[in-house]
Parts: C-alpha cells; sequence; structure tokens
C-alpha cells in the first residue's frame, strides 16, 4: 500500500502511447505490478451520455494534474473507511466527499460556523475520480500449455498479466456545474476494494491504528514533505511491529533514503536541504508523529564546513526516529494479542492422542492438506479411475485447462488463492458424492 500511495503521491506515472494510459511501475514480493491510470472504464455501467461526459473529465490531462500528494491521501482515507466497516472482503461501505474534506482537516471557520471552500470541494470530487481511473495489471508467471494430450513436449509458452481494478465502485453521483453542466468530479459512491487490494486490507485493522491520522492533516503543498515522511514511518513501523523494537536508524542520502522518500529538491543549496530535513523532523516530533529524533553517530560541526562538506560527510550520516509511546504501546497489545491466539493451537497440537499408529496410512494421507500435492495425488486418482481427459477434468473443476496441464506435469509449483478455492469445492463435491 505504501508503495502504491507514493507513487500517487509522487505522480510516477508515465505516458505509454501504446495502451493509451499512463503508467507506473511496482515492486511486489511475489509479482511486478504494474499501475495503469485510465479513463476507459467499462465497469461503472453509466450510460452513454454519462460516459461521454466521464471521458472528457478523466482525459491525460487530468491525470496528469491530479496525481499528488492529496490523492495519495484520498487513497489512505478510502481504504481506512473501508477497513473499519468491512464484514468481510466483498463488504461494499459508502465513501463521501465530506467525509474525505472532514478527516483531511479542511474545515475553514468564518463568523463561528465551520464550512468547506469551494476549491477544496471540487478537488476531493476529482481525487475521488482520478482513484476510479486506476487499475492494476498482475504479472503472474509464464503459462506453458500442453498442446497435445498424446505428446507433452509439443507446447506454446505465453505471458500472463491479470487485470485488476483498484476499487470497484457502484451508485456514483457524479457531480456538474449547475450552469456548464461540465462534470466536476465524484460526490459519493459505494466502494469496494479489487481483488488484489481487498486480500491486504481485509482483517487488517492494525493499519488505521498505526496509520498516523496527522498525516492526513498536514497541508499537501506547504508541508507534503510532513506528509511523505510521515506516511514512509508509517509504512516502516507496520511491517515491522512484530519486532522487540521499532526504533531504528534511516540513512539520509542516497537511494531510497530520507532525501529521496521526502522528494526534496538536490538543487538547493546543502545548508537549506538541511534545514529543512531537520525542520521537517522538530515538526514531526512536535506534532507527536515520533517521539525524537537524532544523528547516528552525532553529528560533528566541524565537520559540516569548508568545501564538499555535504557529500562527503552530510549525507552519509543517519538518524535514529523513535516512535511515540503510544505507537509502541500499540504494538505491544498487538504482539500480546497475536501470543494469545496462536496459545490454544499449541496447546491442541501437544494435547492430541497419538492415534496416527494404529491405522494404516494411505498415499494420500501423507501429502499436506492443501498442498499442490495433495491435489495432484486427488485429481490423478479420480482420473485414472474414472478414465477423465485432462480437458474434461479441467472442465469439471472449473479451471483452465493450461492450469490443470502445468500442475499435472509438476511444472507449477504452488496455487492462487481462486484456483486453491475451486478445487477444495470440487472435492468436498467428490466427497458428497461417494456418499450417495
Amino acid at each position: 500500500m505504501y508503495h502504491l500511495s507514493d507513487t500517487i503521491a509522487k505522480n510516477k506515472f508515465t505516458d505509454d502511447q501504446d495502451k493509451n494510459v499512463r503508467i507506473a511501475q511496482l515492486q511486489d514480493k511475489q509479482n511486478s505490478l504494474v499501475v495503469v491510470s485510465s479513463h476507459d472504464d467499462g465497469d461503472m455501467k453509466l450510460q452513454r451520455e454519462e460516459l461521454k461526459r466521464w471521458n472528457t473529465l478523466i482525459d491525460s490531462t487530468f491525470l496528469t494534474r491530479v496525481m499528488d500528494d492529496l490523492t495519495a491521501d484520498c487513497l489512505d482515507i478510502v481504504t481506512e473507511l473501508w477497513v473499519k466497516s468491512a464484514e468481510n472482503d466483498k463488504t461494499i461501505v459508502p465513501v463521501h466527499y465530506e467525509q474525505i474534506l472532514d478527516m483531511c482537516n479542511m474545515k475553514q471557520i468564518k463568523n463561528g460556523k465551520a464550512y468547506y471552500r469551494k476549491e477544496d470541494r471540487l478537488k476531493i470530487m476529482e481525487r475521488l475520480a482520478a482513484l476510479a481511473s486506476i487499475f492494476i495489471y498482475v504479472n503472474e508467471d509464464n503459462e506453458i500449455v500442453i498442446l497435445n494430450e498424446e505428446d507433452p513436449n509439443e507446447t506454446l509458452a505465453y505471458k500472463k498479466q491479470r487485470i485488476r481494478r483498484l476499487f470497484v465502485m457502484d451508485e456514483i453521483i457524479i457531480a456538474k456545474d449547475i450552469d456548464t453542466d461540465k462534470t466536476l468530479g465524484i460526490e459519493s459512491m459505494n466502494v469496494t476494494p479489487g481483488n488484489f487490494l481487498s486480500k491486504y486490507l481485509y482483517g487488517s485493522e492494525k493499519l488505521t491504528g498505526l496509520l498516523s491520522k496527522k498525516a492526513l492533516e498536514y497541508n499537501s503543498k506547504q508541508q507534503r514533505y510532513h506528509k511523505r515522511l510521515t506516511r514512509y514511518l508509517s509504512w516502516r513501523w507496520r511491517i515491522q511491529q512484530s519486532y522487540q523494537h521499532l526504533t531504528h536508524s534511516y540513512s539520509i542520502g542516497g537511494p531510497k533514503a530520507l532525501l529521496q522518500v521526502m522528494e526534496i529538491s538536490m538543487n538547493r543549496k546543502p545548508s537549506l536541504i538541511r534545514q529543512v530535513f531537520e525542520k521537517t523532523l522538530d515538526d514531526l516530533m512536535r506534532d507527536q508523529v515520533i517521539q525524537e529524533w537524532k544523528y547516528s553517530p552525532e553529528i560533528d560541526e566541524e565537520k559540516c564546513k569548508g568545501k564538499n562538506w555535504f557529500e562527503n560527510y552530510w549525507l552519509k550520516l543517519k538518524v535514529i526516529i523513535s516512535p511515540t509511546n503510544e505507537l509502541v504501546k500499540l504494538q505491544q497489545e498487538l504482539i500480546t494479542k497475536k501470543s494469545k491466539q496462536q496459545a490454544p493451537l499449541i496447546i491442541e497440537i501437544e494435547e492430541k492422542p497419538p492415534v496416527i499408529e494404529e491405522k494404516p496410512i494411505s498415499i494420500l494421507n501423507q501429502e499436506t492438506p492443501n498442498s499442490i500435492e495433495f491435489y495432484i495425488e486427488k485429481m490423478n486418482t479420480y482420473k485414472e479411475k474414472n478414465n477423465k481427459s485432462i480437458r474434461e477434468l479441467a472442465k469439471e473443476i472449473d479451471i483452465s485447462y493450461s492450469t490443470l496441464s502445468r500442475m499435472l506435469s509438476g511444472k507449477r509449483k504452488r496455487l492462487n488463492d481462486d484456483t486453491t478455492n475451486k478445487l477444495d469445492k470440487w472435492i468436498e463435491r467428490q466427497e458428497v458424492v461417494n456418499l450417495l
């Protein structure tokens, strides 16, 4: 999620002339991801005239203009609203632009009354429209299809790319100008994360606990360095929350270091870069986003003088950043909660009577349930017993012929959730048939 927000905040999209979209490359632990920002949206089921207005709004100029820190904030808020309300991974949650205005602390006060400025309302409407334009292309394993069952060497190899929506939206209310009928953006919508995003979000209430609300309150223009650094630290602390300590040192200069995270221009005077960097950290400490920070090793002001002090000394330093006491307490609660959840499982395993030796163990039972070998053994046994071809079996299980052929030939080493669910349901059906 952090890398996606960071890509949007810094507008790392580039034009792809072939697809007529703007794309940005991300890296996942298992897959190569491409974020695609496009106005071509077939999922929204708009009427013809509405679709024309939508395409007018989501043009290339619009997408270039609104991919920024505020759009990243909207992404964080929409996901947070969903996580707090989701009863399952398919839950649909209503989102209104005024909810985002409120969470971004955009209220203005005039004559003792709170209100939202027109330009701020329009900004949020536009950002919601921008989120509706984002797709995720997931580059999966290369596919090898056996063309002839009698000759396994006759194959066709090709690359697979799965297209996933970032959000699936419904009941979209588009705001239009009263006088000109010009489409302004999205006022409200029902939203649920797409399959790709929901697997990261559902059941992860801890995200909201570790996400600093201050990141949303910082101004997306004047305080963009504060916002980016806060978002980065929230991400780092979230992935480190199972460790004993959250206090770590961070490099100042170099690739993926803090200056690059904050995207502070290196074309400024060195003394000004240092001043901006230190002031940002001081402000985070003042606002209780962090507990404290310090140079590591302790800075030597004598070395911050003369020629090339910036490149040869300061950029090579690190800073130690400590989370707030509140965050540390939350981390300990999460660790304790996780330990308690695991404890009953351990006791159950220890107390289980050793009856395994009293019964003969079949080949099937030697395989780990839900492992790929378990499914292969099940399918081979069924296939031989019922004289089924691979194509017939694939149709019966409701998976592709190529997926099944790769599994049975040992060329597929892992299964995705969709294939696993279909195999489990197929096995359940066979068990019911055997009972009849």
